[in-house]
């Protein structure tokens, strides 16, 4: 933690989670036995420790509200430990200052770092004290010391160092490394009483006190929080006193529930690195309750206690996925502040994601989105810009003035260009362009372009989340975009291949479109489809189309004699070099083209008075096998022939030589 806004999500998130948990144990208080009553602490304890922005939230809106109240108040006091453009992001539970604060939040900071100084100084300080009491008073009595050893041997338990001190009214255990059991000096001492003072120490439940006042300490200042943890210590006591009840047999245990009632009144040790059967009157009559219960509890609750706990990790850790509407984008003049803190919450976990929100945001002309998958450093200005056009608009270029909304965007050839840095371009429908002189572009008959595409270069990155950065070099095609087959023809592909052959040159171009789900089916009578515009900041790829666009070119023919009348081309992927092509018998004369199932392609063309000389033809398929850094596995070798006149006249294998 680095900010009072970084501790106060973080003991907000806290403190829903020991209220779940505490209204958990109230409905199951009958049902539940002392032991999972207190076993069930684990998922606080794992809430406390682990940061919380490496988690989700129960309560969703809470990391909008501290990030709109930490908007509105940072706005004019200049801090250094936060500022309203950096994201409340806890990146641990303990907290950290390097630099002198000058605000009154960095102040508040501080103070809260004193506290938590004062708090752990003051149980050294009280453990130390008490220590050194015990030392000076303490008496040595040789019948006690009989008496807990007689304990030890009966109930198979390790014996430590008995003390004797005047004045005391009841039995306590201290230390770790060298436990001590502390004795009244004067009266009758029941081993029942020693045995729930061994028993705490054979389970190590000082070194759990110690632990569970540490993480008090971090949220010294929540009163809540503070009776939380007095419910933890309660239950260690409650499940001590099971664990004694499981070796006591018959009238035992009604003694012992009458020495607990006897001790109501009773002062005990609340310092830290101690342990006392007794802890007051309230939770001593809570204990005798679940004594009375012991053993009475229903058969096969220790499984449902089990699926209890690792639901409640399971939702308290991972929280749930909010998916918030487009009315949270959308926002006007008046709720640009609400937005932009919306916007640095908001933040991409996935590179899919990060795609997803960029592209939304630059088909809706929607700076929000934008935003949210953009650095941090960028935000002022983004906010700047919007606020000048009066709200969330945020102009996409005059290449996309004309962008089809509804036909969405496509994502090509990501590639991983170092760790965690990718590339992609993304590729957009347009009804027309801009043109400065006429408003829109027209074609060489002065008829009005209606249809075409642009490609705009990324980069993603992570920084804070996963972000994307626009690189220089948007490029428009008027070929339409079809959803098929794109046009490749301005676009660099993934991979290139290519082989001089006698009769002429093959070269094979891969495209990788990776897709995100985002068609939405209306049902109904006419089931009918439309684009999902709202972004998804955790989406994910769910499959990569892959296209091979193969050309064979004769005009490098290295052989004197020429086709008459057709020429052909056929190509299919191959696993190895040396797999055996199944090559569909086609007829390779006219003017025709085909794909088959098995990744084949063809394509051929009458030899006519101005032909080109090169032949293309395409085909790809679906990728579902990613490599570890994400990008889907494309296939690199090709068996192509190649057919001049119905006849084949040269074949071979094409791959990538890295």
């Amino acid at each position: 933690m680095h900010s009072i806004w970084e501790f106060l999500l973080q003991t907000v998130s806290v403190s829903v989670v020991a209220a779940v948990v505490l209204i958990v144990k109230r409905i199951f208080s009958d049902k539940l036995s002392p032991g999972w009553q207190y076993y069930v602490w684990i998922v606080l304890a794992a809430r406390v420790i682990f940061p919380v922005n490496l988690t989700s939230y129960i309560l969703q809106p809470t990391p909008l509200w501290i990030e709109m109240l930490k908007g509105y108040v940072e706005k004019s006091i200049g801090s250094v430990y936060s500022g309203v453009y950096r994201a409340i992001s806890p990146s641990g539970c303990f907290p950290i200052v390097s630099e002198f604060p000058v605000s009154i939040t960095d102040y508040l900071f501080v103070i809260y770092i004193l506290g938590i100084v004062f708090v752990l100084f003051r149980y050294v300080f009280s453990y130390a004290r008490l220590r050194g009491f015990l030392k000076r008073n303490s008496q040595d009595i040789y019948e006690n010391t009989v008496l807990v050893e007689r304990v030890c041997e009966k109930y198979a338990l390790k014996s430590c160092k008995v003390l004797n001190i005047h004045g005391i009214s009841s039995a306590f255990v201290i230390g770790v490394f060298r436990p001590v059991i502390v004795l009244p000096e004067d009266g009758l001492i029941d081993e029942k009483v020693i045995l729930h003072e061994l028993m705490h120490l054979r389970h190590n439940d000082i070194l759990q006190s110690i632990f569970w006042s540490c993480l008090k300490a971090l949220h010294w200042c929540n009163p809540f929080m503070h009776y939380i943890f007095g419910e933890i210590a309660n239950d260690m006591e409650a499940f001590c006193d099971q664990r004694v009840l499981e070796v006591l047999e018959g009238e035992e245990r009604r003694e012992y529930g009458a020495i607990l009632l006897g001790m109501a009144n009773d002062k005990y040790p609340s310092i830290v690195g101690t342990g006392s059967i007794s802890n007051g009157g309230k939770n001593i009559s809570r204990r005798i309750e679940s004594i009375v219960r012991f053993k009475k509890y229903p058969k096969g609750m220790a499984v449902v206690s089990v699926c209890i706990v690792l639901i409640l990790l399971s939702s308290m850790l991972v929280g749930t996925t909010k998916v918030y509407g487009l009315g949270y984008y959308r926002a006007n003049i008046t709720e640009l502040d609400e937005a932009m803190a919306f916007a640095r919450v908001n933040r991409c976990t996935t590179v899919a994601g990060a795609i997803d929100t960029y592209a939304k945001g630059l088909l809706d002309e929607n700076g929000v989105m934008i935003a949210c998958a953009s650095s941090l450093s960028k935000h002022e200005m983004l906010e700047w810009q919007m606020r000048k056009n009066n709200g969330y608009h945020l102009d996409s270029g005059k290449e996309l003035m004309y962008v089809s909304a509804s036909e969405g965007y496509k994502i090509f050839n990501l590639t991983m260009i170092e760790d965690g840095v990718y590339e992609a371009v993304l590729m957009f429908s347009t009804d027309g362009f801009d043109d400065e002189e006429s408003g829109m572009l027209k074609d060489e008959n002065g008829e009005y372009i209606r249809h075409g595409c642009v490609t705009v270069p990324i980069t993603i990155k992570y920084e804070d989340s996963w972000v994307v950065e626009e690189r220089a070099g948007r490029k428009i095609s008027t070929d339409s975009l079809d959803y098929l087959l794109p046009s490749f023809d301005f676009m660099e592909s993934i991979v290139r291949i290519e082989k001089q052959g006698e009769t002429g040159t093959v070269s094979i171009n891969t495209y990788v479109e990776y897709v995100i789900e985002n068609t939405v089916q209306t049902g109904g009578f006419f089931n009918s489809a439309y684009f999902d515009s709202t972004p998804k900041v955790n989406a994910s790829f769910e499959y990569a189309n892959i296209s091979d666009v193969c050309k064979y070119d004769i005009n490098s023919r290295t052989v004197e004699s020429v086709p008459k009348h057709s020429v052909g081309i056929q190509f299919i992927t191959l696993d190895s070099p040396d797999d055996e092509a199944e090559f569909s018998d086609v007829v390779m004369t006219g003017n025709s083209a085909g794909t088959s199932s098995t990744g084949e392609s063809w394509a051929c063309d009458y030899v006519y008075e101005g032909w080109s000389g090169v032949i293309t033809t395409g085909g790809g398929g679906w990728a579902y096998d990613y490599t570890e850094e994400g990008e889907a596995v494309i296939p690199k070798i090709y068996k192509v022939r190649m057919y001049w006149d119905n006849k084949i006249v040269e074949e071979f294998v094409l791959m990538e030589v890295k």
